[in-house]
């Protein structure tokens, strides 16, 4: 492993500080009887929570010549990540439709940004990680993109249930700070003469998100997402 990655295991602990920070007050101070609550929520918030502790051992396995826990794990990163994508697709048909109880069909298309964003995402920085799995610089920075799109969901309701922040600044904040980590790293790629193309890749899409975001109220995307909960939802 690159030296300057070798502590990269504290990055993401330090994103799943961010989640468990952020969901307190919406979801786990509820236990053990979370009411209200679906089944979808509690499966999709263990396999997140898997994902964040697979990003957190992996790089350890590494870096202590655990090569072959290494190997076991990210086998098994075959089933966790596509059990991930439907849950995704689940929690998005879910908060559509209730969204469609508790605000207006508007609101609900402005949501599906943030829902089919993090399915397709995702999905495209897995798929890269995987097929790039005997390059591991390629690999490794994939990865990371893939915790990057953790900051959102964890910190953007932190924000919100603690200090009062709108739903629509805080998921802009999350964005840019997530756009500012990817640019960090792409800045010093380029600086240490490192492949710039999975960061560069990374950080043009995070942008995308957030130029997702801006336009949620657009005439395009209200289209588009009217007629994506129209099949699919």
């Amino acid at each position: 492993m690159e030296k300057a990655y070798q502590n990269i295991s504290f990055l993401f602990t330090l994103f799943l500080v961010g989640i468990l920070w952020g969901f307190h007050k919406t979801y786990t101070i509820y236990f053990p009887d979370f009411k209200d609550f679906k089944w979808i929520h509690h499966v999709h918030g263990a396999l997140m929570m898997s994902w964040v502790l697979l990003l957190i051992v992996q790089p350890i396995f590494i870096t202590t010549g655990r090569v072959k826990m290494h190997r076991v794990f990210g086998k098994a990163s075959y089933v966790t990540a596509p059990l991930i994508l439907v849950s995704l697709f689940l929690i998005a048909k879910t908060g559509y439709h209730h969204t469609l109880v508790t605000g207006t069909r508007e609101d609900a298309h402005c949501f599906m940004v943030l829902d089919l964003r993090g399915l397709f995402v995702f999905g495209l920085f897995y798929f890269l990680a995987m097929i790039n799995r005997k390059n591991a610089p390629y690999h490794m920075r994939y990865m990371i993109g893939t915790s990057l799109l953790l900051i959102g969901p964890g910190v953007g309701r932190g924000l919100m249930t603690n200090f009062n922040v709108s739903v629509w600044n805080a998921l802009n904040y999350t964005d840019y700070i997530a756009i500012a980590i990817a640019g960090i790293f792409l800045v010093y790629d380029i600086i240490k003469k490192n492949p710039i193309m999975p960061y560069t890749v990374v950080l043009l899409v995070l942008m995308a998100e957030n130029f997702l975001w801006h336009y949620r109220l657009s005439s395009p995307w209200q289209n588009f997402a009217a007629r994506f909960a129209e099949l699919f939802f």
